[in-house]
Formats: C-alpha cells, structure tokens, sequence
C-alpha cells in the first residue's frame, strides 16, 4: 500500500526473525509476512538481523555462525522470486488518503506519551485507543475520530477486496491521476492543497468518497470554500436524513458517506 507514498517504496529494517519479547513466530510466519510485503507493493528489502542474538531468533544464520537450512533455503527462494517480480507494479485503483495534519494531531494527543506508537501498536492499541479525545471546539475530537474512520475505512476496503494504496492526496508522489477512486475520512478540517487536489480529481473524471462530514476549514482555521462551492452547483440530488449523496463534479463525482 506504500506504492502511492513513494516511486521506490522499500522496507529499511525488514525483520529475518523476532525478539523474545514478541509474540511467538515460526518460519510459516515469515514466509507470509515476507510474501505479504511483496505483494502489497514493496520494490526494496535490507534485511534486519540476519544472524540470532542474545535477544533475538529467527534468522538464518545462528548465535553459533552455524546455518538454519530450512532458513536458508526460503530466503534463496525469496530472492530469486523478488527478481522476477522486480519490474512489476502492484495493480491498484483506489487511493486511501492520509494526511500529515491529522497524523501530526494524533502523535501531540497520544495519552501513552512517552511510549512509542510502535511500542503500543505492538500491544493491539491502535491510534484511535491511544488518543486523548479533545475537542478543539469542533464537532468531533478531531485526533481520536480521524484515527477510528481511517481504521474503519481501510477494514472496509480490505473486507471488500478492493486493491488499494495508501498516499497523502496533494503530493506529487501520491500521482492521484493513477487512480480511479480516493477514499478519505471527512472532517470539518483538511489542508487546503489536499481539498484543491481531491476536488480537481474529481473535475478530471475521479469518484471521491468522503464523510461524514464536508470539510469547512483549512489548517489555519480558515473558512475553506472549495469543497461548498464545487458541490453547490445545480443538479445536485437533496439531502436525504442518513443516506450516502452522490454530486456529479465536472467529469465526476463525489459520495458524502454521512456516517
């Protein structure tokens, strides 16, 4: 899903094994896991301790120099179906947009504070359990419930079978034009170049899906016009008390998802 975040997407520390203080795996486990990667998109691997340690097991070569086999032999597998696959583009036509405005929200609101997001998603405590649920004077805790709609988005998306990646809408590298459709949580706050992006996709043809709410204000706690103007032209259907709308926007379209 890191195919719409970056050209090169590539995994610095990739784990050939675990600590003893994780959850028991096996080498079924990393053949999954490592295939997993390859399969969502990753073109670029540096192994992470090839060789066990005092605190670490798994890998293919043991504390004593001596090699695991079994090992051993998956990652030559691995290596020589990482080649063939090396030219090839993973097939996705849904972006799931993510944004630093509200990534940067929830790490000044995490209650677990000094504990590493890493460390708490580690233990099942996801971004939505670990944010403090404040206000700001919006409808919504903003931190708290743009983590809960983006987990629950990306469930529906993965529950769906919909291939898709993950990329932030208004960077050059997230390349919308790639996609057929973006999918994003709406809150009363976005950054303005994300909204001129998500609406220009959707004059250029794009579906946009957002909800529950259309946003009103960028970054700066400015009034934001861009999404009210683009979706208060004529032909637009009424509202309809808990139902999904649909507005034709220039050659597209966008669904305002109300909960």
């Amino acid at each position: 899903t890191l195919c719409g975040t970056s050209r090169f997407p590539y995994s610095p520390e990739f784990s050939s094994g675990g600590y003893h203080a994780w959850p028991p795996i096996d080498l079924g486990d990393q053949e999954f896991t490592t295939h997993a990667a390859l399969m969502h998109g990753v073109r670029g691997f540096n192994f992470y301790m090839l060789s066990d340690r005092e605190r670490w097991y798994g890998a293919p070569v043991r504390r004593d120099g001596s090699a695991d086999e079994k090992r051993v032999r998956f990652y030559k597998r691995f290596l020589r179906l990482f080649n063939i696959c090396r030219g090839s583009k993973r097939a996705a036509d849904t972006l799931l947009c993510t944004t630093r405005l509200y990534g940067r929200l929830e790490s000044l609101s995490n209650a677990f504070e000094p504990l590493s997001p890493l460390v708490l998603s580690g233990l099942g405590i996801g971004a939505e359990a670990m944010c403090r649920r404040i206000g700001l004077g919006l409808l919504h805790p903003p931190a708290s419930t743009h983590a809960s709609l983006q987990r629950g988005l990306f469930d529906a998306l993965t529950h769906a079978r919909l291939g898709f990646d993950l990329g932030e809408p208004d960077r050059p590298l997230g390349n919308l034009g790639r996609y057929r459709m973006a999918v994003i949580p709406g809150l009363e706050i976005i950054g303005r170049a994300e909204a001129e992006a998500l609406i220009e996709f959707a004059r250029s043809g794009g579906t946009l899906v957002l909800g529950p709410e259309v946003p009103k204000y960028d970054e700066s706690g400015k009034v934001l016009k861009t999404f009210t103007d683009a979706l208060s032209g004529p032909g637009i259907r009424p509202d309809r008390a808990g139902s999904a709308r649909t507005i034709r926007v220039g050659s597209g379209s966008v669904t305002i998802v109300p909960d």
